[in-house]
């Protein structure tokens, strides 16, 4: 994981980071949400901890709304 290309915002307690999805994905979102929740996962860390610990992920699952998503 040390050689993950992490990009990550530190806030004053805690730093988020995202989390790049290891494996080839469409990216259409036309048939099903996956590809967009693929995308968007996160971790957060404490400011004094080292290294990343992939057990404080965010995954939010998205699903269309009108003309948008919601998630």
């Amino acid at each position: 994981l040390s050689m993950r290309p992490f990009r990550c915002l530190e806030g004053a307690e805690k730093t988020w980071c995202h989390v790049p999805y290891p494996y080839a994905i469409r990216r259409n979102i036309a048939e099903a949400t996956t590809d967009l929740e693929y995308d968007l996962l996160f971790l957060w860390k404490d400011r004094t901890d080292y290294g990343i610990d992939m057990w404080n992920g965010l995954y939010y699952r998205i699903e269309p709304e009108g003309e948008g998503f919601r998630g």
